[in-house]
């Protein structure tokens, strides 16, 4: 994906505060609030989808912390 990998640097070069968050395939699963995260591009020993209300907890707790300023992370179900 090109233009992801584009926007991805445009925001790490910037001056922003930001947390890119990647998810593999979204779901429709209920919200567990039980996943994995890993600096990175992926999740190595995740489900490979991830409900989207886990995706959205993930967000919503990061701007309460610091922990993963100026970072990408990979969110996963677990398995």
């Amino acid at each position: 994906m090109p233009d992801m990998g584009l926007m991805e640097d445009i925001v790490t070069k910037s001056n922003l505060c930001y947390t890119i968050v990647r998810p593999p395939c979204l779901s429709e699963e209920p919200t567990t609030d039980n996943y994995l995260l890993a600096e990175g591009q992926s999740v190595p020993v995740g489900k490979g989808t991830v409900p989207r209300g886990d995706v959205a907890h993930f967000t919503l707790k990061s701007l309460q912390s610091k922990e993963w300023d100026k970072k990408g992370v990979a969110i996963d179900a677990n398995k």
